[in-house]
C-alpha cells in the first residue's frame, strides 16, 4: 500500500488487511483465490454497522429431519439415526453460517470485515475511530477551503494608489 503525502496510519490489523489511515480506509481479502483490494476514502463512507447474521433456516430444516427421522422408524429401523444425523449436519452448518462483521459502506460499495480481521480490538471502538478519523478529515477540509475562499487579512494588500476617475463634465465654456 502506498501512502499519501501527510497520511498517518490509525489502525493496522494485527495481519494488515485492513488498515485506517487519515486519509482512507482499506481492506484485502482472498475470495476463491482472488485477492480482492477495497479502500474507501473517509469522505465517502456513507454508514458504519456491526453485523450478526445467521440462517435460521438450517435450524428448521434440522427440525424437520430429525421429526422425519423418528416418524419413520415405523417403516425403517434405522431411521432415526439417519434423522438425526442430518438434523446435527443442519446445526453445524447453521453454526458455520453465522457471520459476525463490520461493514462499511459507500455510495457505490460496501467493505464487509469480518469480526475476526480486527482480532483483539473491540468492534465498536473500531467503528468509533473510523467516525473521529472521518469527522476530523471533514473538519480539516472545510478549513482548508474556507481558507481558500476567504484570504487571512494579512494576505490582502490594502494599499491603494489614488487614481483619476475620469469626468464627463463639459466646462463652462462648452468645450
Amino acid at each position: 500500500m502506498h501512502y499519501m503525502p501527510g497520511e498517518k496510519i490509525l489502525f493496522e490489523s494485527k495481519s494488515t488487511k485492513l488498515v485506517l489511515t487519515t486519509h482512507r480506509v482499506r481492506f484485502e481479502s482472498r475470495t476463491l483465490g482472488r485477492k480482492l483490494v477495497t479502500s474507501f476514502m473517509l469522505e465517502e463512507i456513507v454508514s458504519c454497522n456491526l453485523i450478526y447474521r445467521n440462517h435460521p433456516s438450517f435450524i428448521g430444516v434440522g427440525i424437520v429431519f430429525g421429526i422425519a427421522g423418528f416418524y419413520l422408524v415405523r417403516y425403517v429401523d434405522f431411521a432415526w439415526a439417519i434423522g438425526l444425523t442430518f438434523m446435527a449436519l443442519c446445526l453445524l452448518a447453521y453454526l458455520a453460517t453465522i457471520e459476525r462483521a463490520v461493514v462499511l459502506s459507500s455510495s457505490n460499495a460496501v467493505m464487509n470485515v469480518p469480526l475476526g480481521v480486527l482480532g483483539d480490538q473491540d468492534p465498536i471502538e473500531f467503528i468509533d475511530e473510523v467516525e473521529t478519523a472521518k469527522n476530523a478529515r471533514y473538519v480539516s477540509t472545510k478549513k482548508m477551503q474556507q481558507e481558500q475562499n476567504y484570504p487571512k487579512p494579512e494576505m490582502l494588500d490594502t494599499r491603494r494608489e489614488p487614481s483619476i476617475a475620469p469626468t464627463s463634465f463639459r466646462n463652462s465654456e462648452g468645450r
